[in-house]
């Protein structure tokens, strides 16, 4: 009775620990996939792994990390899909300092038929909601929230 309890704790838990977020197209090569839902586990680690089917069936599977220190070259992918003038990111570089109350991220995913896209983005404190910017390897760009 005890390890069927256990295992209804864990499966109840790592069902919980999925979660969603959607990538919305911002240029034409984008707009030809449509609103992509992307699957997320989150432990609560800062690290995870992402899915996300493609129109077409492909699927993208990869991990993502969330950190608290800005590495060089972070937000090109913010800079492309917000502006570098005073945009949502706004720092007019390639690199976006820290928001306040933020932690910036990474995600890679690899697909089975050969597309590749990063991500970077930021997580507010509260309720682990964030938002940032998607880049496929052919150039589709899109605004990422969760």
């Amino acid at each position: 009775m005890k390890k069927l309890a256990l295992l209804m704790f864990v499966l109840l838990f790592l069902v919980a620990c999925t979660k969603y977020a959607r990538l919305y197209p911002v240029n034409d090569l984008a707009s030809t996939t449509g609103v992509l839902k992307a699957k997320y586990s989150d432990f609560g680690r800062g690290y995870g792994e992402i899915t996300i089917v493609m129109p077409d069936g492909e699927t993208l599977n990869g991990e993502y990390t969330t950190g608290r220190a800005i590495n060089l070259n972070f937000g090109n992918l913010l800079s492309n899909v917000y502006g570098t003038e005073g945009g949502a990111f706004g720092t007019g570089t390639s690199t976006v300092l820290r928001l306040q109350g933020t932690n910036p991220g990474i995600a890679n995913l690899y697909g089975d038929r050969g597309t590749m896209m990063q991500c970077e983005y930021f997580v507010g404190n509260r309720a682990g909601k964030g938002r940032g910017a998607c880049k496929k390897n052919d150039g589709s760009l899109y605004r990422l929230q969760f």
